[in-house]
């Protein structure tokens, strides 16, 4: 949907519910880089649904990054507490949550 996710997917393959803010703060900057506002907050409310709020920082931080290239993707990363592992894991309930997320929304996290 938004080359945000898109990188932020990529580092997921590469390597409960969190606070409403921070759905709210990925929709914006979601909405900041040109995409549907509809879309961005229906995406981000699913994210909300199906992530960790630490999950949910480490998407927050990617959206907001400069760059987001592998190693900065791995150093926020590293600075969230997320681990090769729990980046895997999250990749697996994002690929879970996929076909919610398309039906629900129309979109997809990984476009």
């Amino acid at each position: 949907m938004t080359r945000f996710l898109t990188a932020a997917a990529a580092a997921f393959l590469l390597a409960g519910a969190a606070g409403a803010d921070i759905a709210d703060d990925i929709a914006a900057e979601c909405i900041s880089e040109g995409e549907n506002a509809e879309d961005c907050r229906c995406v981000a409310d699913q994210m909300d649904a199906h992530l960790t709020e630490q999950e949910m920082q480490f998407m927050l931080r990617i959206a907001q990054a400069e760059t987001r290239d592998q190693q900065t993707m791995m150093s926020i990363a590293s600075e969230t507490g997320m681990t090769v592992e729990s980046l895997a894991a999250m990749t697996q309930k994002m690929v879970d949550a996929e076909p919610t997320v398309r039906e629900i929304c129309g979109s997809s996290l990984f476009e």
